[in-house]
């Protein structure tokens, strides 16, 4: 991956898919970040795919709704065909699901109405989606839903529709049965992908699974899914009757259109009171990776690049895209009669002697600290003019009562304890003068004394050294503090490298398993340097990725995807392609420099309508049994 396509410097990799890489990149002419996707390389090599996208995403520029994501600009650079989107600050729905499970009934339906909001704008102005899901609708820090992808969308005026026949549009799973039947779609083919995601989100699970396409496609086409009431009988029956209307099989039975559909949705929300302008924050991916804390630094020099100097609408838009869950996190509702002020003429004296209160605890705390402080350094002197050794040696070896503390504040003294005896021990050897009070010297560390050894001078020999020649005043120089140890590294760190399509499917598994079996998980998108090798198909040397990502993760997991070659597919009219592919996973002790278990490679073919449901068949088990492993040392 290069560090700009065109005028963008890429700053991480944001996701991949079957379409190609989405990274977020910053546009330094307008000093805001944008999400750039790059067309997969497999598409590019077909003239009249490139058109198609380039025109429909040129066509989508033209959508400017809040509950759709903004095209900015398409463009080509050294063969690479990209554009640039909004940037949003959040979470997808898919995050969401995946870490949280189903959704309440309130929520989905806002969450239909927003959508349905910006569907209902671009379908006015003839534009179709055609890929409705929910790894396409992402939910901001306000709660705002926008639809993303709109590039890939069906254009049904104007121009002659470019889809070669028998070419999928689309998600499996989410596809309409007119998709599968290779009928021209309509709007109402978007109202049926947003059905199935709502069923989704209600149930936890999409309505249609099948191990090969030609089965899912059967499904669709054939098979009434599964009941939402026996799945979720929480579920509201207004809002399941809403479902079903819309992922009726016969188009003319559907939701005729979004207005219908926004109308229904209103109306089902405000039967209870609630409104979908916004959607409460939602718990983002619990098992997400977070992302790696800094690299160790010599210097605190601040950060002066474009991408820190934002603006305060950039800023919101920079923001991480994991959120808190919110069950860690919850605000108690307060009864406004609970904050009612109490009556002035008691408040003010209260107040009063309260902060007198404090000022004097300050004080005393102030008095003691700086009490002890000098008691350990030794600054609390006799009256007489100088201290003899076994003074020294006494008031050293003595022992002192101890509180119960903390355990770090046990180290925290343990330290001072041990400075404190090899002061006293260094004074010992100090020449004493009568007349002014000597001034201590400390013990250079390369001196060869041991703390041991000289506190059994002291004892066994009581002696003084008296210096015969002037004294000579030592300069005192502060002791500098003991370096701080940075604590070793957490968390496991999943990368997946190679082939595309079934790489970021492969990555996805991964993650979500560990994630599910309690493994902490650092993000790579915030370790620098490693963007180099993510979305590409170089293989990294194992010495320069370790070196890369031991400062951040304890273990590494790396997915690497061999193609090995293809073959053509056609069922039920549609053409498609079959890809081979090696795949070898294997995880790694950074900070050991070693694998922690044998590579586990396999063979599959996949497609890509089947590239998830492959990734998850052949990937889950393995990576479960590596999390165990991690688990356990």
């Amino acid at each position: 991956m290069v560090d700009r396509i065109g005028h963008y410097r890429i700053v991480a990799e944001l996701g991949r898919g079957g379409m190609g890489i989405v990274y977020k990149a910053h546009e330094e002419s307008l000093n805001r970040f944008v999400a750039i996707k790059v067309l997969g390389e497999h598409l590019t090599e077909d003239p009249g795919h490139v058109e198609r996208f380039l025109r429909e995403a040129r066509s989508a520029a033209s959508l400017n709704h809040p509950n759709i994501v903004q095209i900015y600009a398409v463009s080509e650079e050294d063969g690479r065909h990209f554009f640039a989107m909004e940037y949003v600050s959040g979470s997808s729905l898919q995050q969401i699901l995946r870490s949280s499970g189903p959704l309440e009934p309130i929520q989905v339906a806002k969450i239909a109405l927003q959508t349905a909001s910006g569907l209902r704008a671009a379908h006015e102005q003839g534009i179709i989606h055609r890929d409705i899901k929910p790894a396409n609708l992402l939910i901001d820090d306000r709660g705002l839903v926008k639809i993303a992808d709109f590039g890939l969308a069906l254009v049904t005026s104007g121009v002659s529709r470019l889809t070669a026949t028998g070419m999928f549009m689309g998600t499996p799973g989410y596809l309409s049965p007119e998709q599968c039947l290779d009928q021209d779609p309509d709007h109402r083919t978007d109202i049926y992908s947003l059905g199935v995601t709502l069923y989704e989100a209600l149930s936890g699970k999409v309505p249609f699974t099948a191990d090969s396409p030609l089965a899912l496609l059967r499904q669709i086409v054939e098979v009434e899914p599964p009941d939402l009431g026996d799945l979720k009988p929480e579920v509201d029956p207004e809002l399941r009757s809403i479902v079903a209307l819309m992922m009726a099989k016969d188009r003319d039975l559907r939701v005729a259109s979004c207005a219908e559909l926004i109308g229904e949705l209103e109306k089902f929300l405000e039967a209870r009171g609630a409104s979908g302008n916004l959607v409460e924050r939602v718990a983002a991916s619990a098992g997400s990776p977070t992302p790696p804390p800094p690299p160790p630094t010599a210097t605190a020099e601040l950060d002066s690049r474009p991408t820190r100097q934002v603006s305060s609408d950039a800023i919101a838009a920079g923001a991480t895209a994991v959120t808190v869950p919110a069950a860690e996190t919850e605000v108690p509702i307060v009864e406004t009669s609970a904050l009612e002020e109490p009556s002035s003429g008691t408040s003010s004296a209260k107040r009063l002697a309260l902060v007198a209160a404090v000022v004097v605890l300050f004080g005393l705390a102030a008095v003691v600290a700086a009490g002890v402080f000098a008691w350990k350094s030794g600054l609390f002197k006799t009256a007489m003019g100088g201290r003899t050794s076994s003074t020294v040696a006494e008031s050293e070896t003595q022992p002192t009562h101890t509180e119960t503390r903390p355990e770090s504040a046990m180290e925290s003294q343990d330290e001072a304890d041990q400075l404190t005896t090899e002061v006293g021990a260094a004074m010992v050897s100090t020449a004493v003068e009568q007349g002014p009070e000597p001034t201590p010297q400390l013990v250079s560390p390369n001196s060869g004394r041991t703390e041991s050894g000289m506190a059994g001078q002291v004892q066994g020999q009581q002696q003084v050294a008296v210096s015969t020649s002037p004294r000579v005043e030592p300069k005192q120089e502060p002791a500098s503090p003991p370096p701080q140890m940075r604590p070793p590294p957490e968390g496991t760190v999943v990368i997946a490298v190679g082939e595309t399509v079934l790489a970021g499917e492969a990555e996805s598994v991964v993650e979500h398993t560990l994630a599910q079996a309690g493994i902490t998980l650092v993000d790579e998108n915030g370790i620098p340097g490693i963007a180099a090798f993510l979305g590409t198909d170089l293989a990294p040397e194992p010495g320069e990725i370790h070196r890369l990502l031991r400062p951040f993760a304890e273990y590494l997991v790396l997915v690497r995807v061999e193609y090995l070659g293809e073959r053509p597919l056609v069922y039920m009219g549609q053409q498609d392609v079959a890809f081979q592919a090696r795949v070898i996973m294997v995880p790694v002790d950074l900070q050991a420099g070693s694998a922690v278990a044998a590579p586990v490679r396999l063979r599959t073919e996949y497609t890509h309508l089947n590239a998830q449901r492959v990734a998850e068949k052949e990937l889950r088990r393995p990576a479960y049994r590596i999390a165990q492993l991690l688990a356990d040392r």
